[in-house]
């Protein structure tokens, strides 16, 4: 029995991933991207390019921590972790896998951290402050 774990996205925003068994690679492939296409999540990128804060993911023993880091500085991450960062379009970020290096566990933990993902404007609304407020205090580094 052959197990596949395919990620797609769109570059966008948009990524999923699923795992597929089957007897024949072209079986496996067909079922983990049917079950990619069930497990999709959606995030809003800052300025079109990455994270607007450090989020950190967890499966049961790997641990990612994702730093958000300027535009201008390329991403420091491991091959596989870059491959599913890439597939959400995010293109600048500083990420560290602690613990178990399982691909699917790697993969889900990945997929946490992510998922806690919150755009400025999310947390100014919780924070009762203007979204411009909080761009400005953010691109200032304070």
């Amino acid at each position: 029995i052959l197990i596949i774990l395919v990620v797609i996205g769109n570059l966008r925003g948009s990524a999923g991933f699923g795992m597929g068994k089957a007897q024949t690679p072209a079986d496996a492939v067909t079922n983990a991207f049917a079950n990619a296409y069930r497990n999709l999540y959606h995030i809003d990128l800052f300025d079109n390019y990455g994270f607007a804060h450090d989020l950190h993911g967890k499966h049961n023993s790997c641990q990612v921590y994702i730093r958000a880091t300027p535009k201008s500085r390329a991403m420091v991450a491991s091959p596989f972790a870059r491959a599913i960062l890439t597939r959400f379009g995010i293109s600048s970020a500083s990420v560290k896998i602690v613990g178990r290096r399982d691909p699917y566990a790697q993969c889900m933990a990945i997929f946490n951290a992510v998922s806690k993902h919150e755009n400025l404007d999310e947390i100014a609304k919780d924070r009762g402050r203007r979204y411009v407020s909080l761009k400005w205090v953010h691109d200032q580094g304070l």
